[in-house]
């Protein structure tokens, strides 16, 4: 009787698989279920309907008249900052818990004057996608001010044209110039049937057995002739002493984040538990096991830069100074900020580490050193020792409003400084 039972409820769900991807692949049903929905399907994409999963408004209520998340900009007035970034510009916060409002709010009490902040940025957002954004809109916007919000995960999030969101324009360096992009920004594309079918398996749950190669095909051409080999010094060491899963774990404070509970905008409890064992080996089995890799979890702590990261660097502070050049040339004047958090995954000065016969070090200047080599040349601050020691929101991780609060009023003093 159990057994067919249990054969009935799979075949039946097997059944609404089938027909489901069926439909999605010839473009019939609700696409906003997959992660390629309607604000996917163009090269760069302008937001993401996922952002607002804090906020009861619409998602299509809560974006300004450029397409981006955000109030609404009145054209009215003559002093208008535009502010460049990601996840960290979009947020997952109700509308009028964005930075931009909080940014806004500092300027005019500080000024005295009536302030535009145009937001623009989403999640997985690159220093390309907000260099093109800009490029489209501020001729019209004619801004006073560029604020960039610089975070750790542009450097590789240049890299390659397959992003948080799907396909987004990426350029690439042919020796010190810049080349590209490979694709135009709100381009619209159409997803090939295959790819389809593989966001509904995914969406349901149901391993990933096809893969778009865009990323591999974009590295192999672009990328891997740039890189450059970085000798390490020779090591005989066979029992490292240092644990670097669970040095990441303390200083992270990621056992602390996680153990608070998580509720969707609809007050449903989503996450309740922790489990320190699996973590843990989640950890070590994605990142332990890759150290000399641009996968490894301290690669922007290392102070024998990968590769990559040095091609990373070198692409973004190349797309940094064309903003800085496109914001000149309108009258703007361009400032890239940067947040540093306070629970840095290495917090000694240095840690040396032992691996497949190669010495890998580790400190907090390393990092650092990466920061002042990107913004070389640029207008910058980093904002250090700023933040409380809840600084996370209970979410997502990102700055929660206190924080977020903290930081735009910096950021309006460091503008009209």
């Amino acid at each position: 009787m159990f057994k067919n039972i249990l054969l009935m409820v799979i075949t039946v769900f097997l059944s609404l698989v089938v027909v489901e991807t069926t439909l999605y692949a010839f473009g019939v049903g609700d696409t906003k279920t997959v992660k390629s929905g309607p604000y996917m399907s163009i090269y760069g994409w302008t937001t993401w309907d996922g952002s607002d999963h804090l906020s009861t408004h619409p998602h299509k209520m809560q974006t300004n008249q450029f397409g981006f998340r955000g109030h609404q900009y009145n054209q009215a007035l003559k002093n208008n900052i535009v502010l460049l970034g990601d996840s960290q510009v979009e947020t997952s916060h109700s509308l009028h818990q964005m930075p931009e409002v909080y940014l806004k709010k500092n300027i005019e009490r500080l000024s005295g004057k009536k302030t535009n902040v145009i937001s623009m940025g989403s999640w997985g957002w690159g220093t390309d996608q907000q260099y093109l954004a800009l490029k489209e809109n501020i001729s019209l916007i004619k801004p006073k001010h560029v604020a960039l919000w610089f975070t750790s995960n542009d450097w590789t999030d240049n890299i390659l044209p397959e992003g948080f969101n799907g396909k987004k324009p990426t350029f690439h360096l042919l020796g010190e110039s810049l080349k590209g992009p490979n694709y135009q920004f709100r381009e619209h594309y159409k997803e090939s049937n295959l790819l389809r079918i593989e966001h509904v398996l995914e969406n349901r749950g149901i391993w990933r057995w096809w893969r778009d190669d865009k990323n591999a095909s974009f590295y192999n051409r672009y990328v891997s002739r740039a890189l450059k080999k970085t000798n390490l010094e020779k090591c005989n060491i066979v029992d490292n002493n240092i644990d670097l899963i669970k040095t990441y774990i303390k200083n992270t404070r990621r056992e602390e984040w996680a153990n608070k509970p998580k509720y969707n905008k609809e007050g449903v409890l989503v996450s309740s538990g922790y489990n320190p064992e699996r973590t843990y080996n989640k950890l070590k089995e994605r990142y332990l096991n890759k150290i000399g890799t641009k996968d490894s979890l301290f690669i922007k702590y290392r102070k024998s830069n990968h590769p990559l990261m040095s091609y990373g660097v070198a692409l973004t502070r190349k797309l940094l100074l064309e903003i800085k050049s496109l914001s000149e040339k309108h009258g703007a004047k361009f400032t890239v900020f940067f947040v540093e958090p306070p629970d840095h995954a290495i917090q000694s000065e240095n840690i040396k580490y032992c691996h497949n016969g190669r010495v890998y070090e580790y400190s907090v200047s390393a990092y650092r050193n990466l920061l002042l080599d990107t913004f070389k040349d640029l207008n910058f601050v980093i904002f250090d020792k700023m933040l409380p020691k809840d600084y996370r929101d209970n979410f997502d991780g990102h700055l929660n409003n206190k924080s977020n609060q903290i930081i735009m009023e910096q950021l309006a003093r460091a503008l009209l400084r």
